[in-house]
């Protein structure tokens, strides 16, 4: 009865990565939507998102976190993800940059956000007991999220990375037409 409880448990997982994984040839190749995945930052800004609003996952859905700090309103969360949004990119991701060319676009973002952060944070909602604090703790927050994800493209790391991986491309290629000769 034991045996076939493990057999069973491992016949599930078997199924499981048949399913998920393609097999060519006996050896496994990679999931279609692995570029997909792979490159997209959505996840950690939602991620992100939830911690400015105050928010928890529970199960697929963000609810209200009574023990977390809603740091600003949504329309200041919309503006600090969009901010971070129109500085990565798809093509940024498989660019090469150095360190000083991160910490560069880093430090003028930062500037920029400071300014917009300055100008809104009643709009905001973000609290004005302690505001210069306030203030420097969502524009360090907006920096280091930014390095963070600048720096996927430090020294062409996602491009080398995925070119190890015999990834020439991130879009998938239409079919080509047929050739008449």
């Amino acid at each position: 009865m034991e045996n076939d409880k493990i057999i069973q448990n491992l016949q599930e997982q078997l199924n499981h990565i048949k399913e998920t994984q393609n097999y060519s040839m006996g050896a496994i190749s990679e999931n279609p939507d692995i570029s997909k995945w792979e490159m997209d930052p959505e996840k950690f800004l939602d991620n992100l998102q939830a911690q400015l609003l105050g928010k928890t996952k529970s199960g697929d859905v963000w609810i209200e976190d009574p023990t977390k700090e809603r740091i600003m309103n949504e329309f200041g969360v919309s503006r600090f993800i969009a901010e971070l949004e129109s500085r990565i990119s798809i093509h940024m991701q498989m660019s090469e940059l150095d360190k000083q060319e991160i910490n560069e676009i880093v430090g003028s973002a930062g500037l920029a956000y400071g300014d917009v952060l300055e100008d809104n944070w009643q709009n905001w909602g973000i609290k004005h007991e302690s505001l210069s604090s306030e203030l420097m703790s969502i524009g360090t927050m907006f920096e280091h999220n930014l390095w963070i994800l600048l720096n996927i493209a430090k020294n062409a790391g996602m491009r080398k990375h995925r070119e190890r991986r015999g990834i020439k491309q991130y879009t998938p290629q239409a079919p080509q037409p047929e050739m008449a000769y």
